[in-house]
C-alpha cells in the first residue's frame, strides 16, 4: 500500500508520490473505508514492532494530511471480485468507479493485475481500460514523463 510506504519512509518513492500530490499536480480518490484500512494497517502490532518511530501522535498527523490532500469518495458499488486478495478490492472498484487512470501500489496482488498474461487482468481491462497500475518510482516517471510533454508542447 502506497500509503503505508509513505509513512514509514518520508524519504521514498511513495513519500514523492505524496508530494505530487500537495502540489495538485494528481488527484488522489478514497472511501472511507480505505481510510480505515489505512489506519487500521498503521496500527497493527507488528508495524508498530518493526517501526517504532510510527508513534500515535504520527499516525494521526499522517492521517490527517491524508484526509486534507485527498478527495473522500461514497462507497462504491463490487463491480470486480479478486478473490487472491479480497482486502484489494475497495481499491479495485474505487478505481474503476471513478474511471482512474492510476492505482498506484507495491502490492504484488495488485501489480499483477497489470499483468497481460495475468487471468484477472483481462476481467479487470474490460471494467477499467483506462487503468494503469504502477509501482510509485514507475508512477513518478509517468509524472515527469507527462509534465515534460505539457512544458514541450505549452500546455
Amino acid at each position: 500500500m502506497m500509503f503505508l510506504q509513505a509513512a514509514l519512509n518520508p524519504s521514498g518513492p511513495a513519500a514523492a508520490c505524496l508530494r505530487v500530490l500537495e502540489n495538485q499536480l494528481i488527484r488522489v480518490l478514497v472511501t472511507r473505508e480505505i481510510l480505515e484500512e489505512i489506519e487500521q494497517t498503521l496500527r497493527k502490532p507488528l508495524i508498530q514492532t518493526r517501526y517504532p518511530r510510527l508513534t500515535e501522535t504520527v499516525i494521526l498527523e499522517f492521517i490527517e494530511r491524508i484526509i486534507e490532500l485527498v478527495e473522500i469518495r461514497p462507497p462504491v458499488a463490487k463491480r470486480f471480485t479478486y478473490i487472491r486478495d479480497p482486502k484489494d478490492e475497495p481499491y479495485i472498484n474505487l478505481a474503476i468507479a471513478e474511471d482512474a487512470n492510476y492505482l498506484v501500489s507495491r502490492d504484488r496482488d495488485l501489480l499483477d493485475l497489470a499483468k497481460i498474461d495475468y487471468p484477472d487482468a483481462a476481467l479487470l481491462r474490460r471494467e477499467a481500460p483506462n487503468l494503469n497500475i504502477l509501482e510509485p518510482i514507475e508512477f513518478l516517471n509517468t509524472i515527469r514523463d507527462n509534465l515534460r510533454l505539457r512544458e514541450q508542447f505549452g500546455q
